[in-house]
């Protein structure tokens, strides 16, 4: 069935793209593979998700899968090889520009 210019389908792929961004928004919530991209801390979102399924990723001290939710406030700890790089989340943006990546988080150490 097509409605006025989009099809139902197309109109439900529209409101599910519009309720995520509402959920970053007003619930301040992203999941973990999408943050870790967005914040440039791991270039590729395919690549977050596979170190979090390796176990190289934890959150709040837990180790974490691909869709926890993230909120501001809460520490991620990264393992790269033998080194690692742990971060506090102080902003949550659906899709910063590059010099707004920077402000998504704080390195503790």
């Amino acid at each position: 069935m097509v409605v006025g210019l989009f099809s139902c389908r197309e109109l439900d792929d529209l409101r599910r793209s519009c309720v995520k961004r509402m959920m970053v928004r007003k619930r301040g919530i992203m999941r973990l593979d999408k943050y870790l991209k967005n914040s440039r801390i791991i270039k590729r979102r395919t690549v977050a998700k596979e170190a979090c399924e390796a176990g190289r990723i934890q959150v709040n001290g837990k180790v974490a899968k691909p869709g926890v939710e993230l909120r501001t406030g809460d520490e991620i700890v990264i393992t790269f090889g033998n080194s690692t790089m742990k971060v506090r989340v102080e902003e949550l943006i659906e899709s910063p520009r590059k010099e707004d990546a920077e402000k998504m988080y704080t390195v503790i150490q």
